[in-house]
């Protein structure tokens, strides 16, 4: 089971949950649209790279960074994938909110 993601999302909760949360406080003037949530969703996932402190992550993503919001905007263009992402930056949004305490 491929955990990456979840790594580096637990890593930067931990040296940094208070700046994580603050991000994901934006979710919510989020427009509902496609393009809106791919680029927020992209710039979520090299903020949680780059806190993580592991300087390998970020190279990582980088190397997604021609593609992933095209591909993104596909994956979001269902209402159902928004409002499922909602959920999920919502929960991680309380989770870091807790961890910075």
């Amino acid at each position: 089971m491929d955990r990456g993601p979840e790594i580096d999302t637990r890593a930067a909760v931990a040296q940094a949950g208070a700046q994580v949360a603050g991000f994901l406080a934006g979710h919510v003037g989020l427009a509902d649209t496609a393009v809106a949530y791919a680029g927020y969703d992209w710039q979520l996932h090299r903020l949680l790279t780059r806190l993580s402190g592991n300087p390998i992550y970020p190279l990582i993503l980088n190397g997604f960074a021609g593609f992933y919001e095209e591909m993104a905007q596909l994956y979001f263009a269902p209402p159902l994938a928004r409002a499922r992402s909602r959920q999920f930056y919502r929960s991680e949004e309380h989770t870091s909110e807790l961890q910075s305490h």
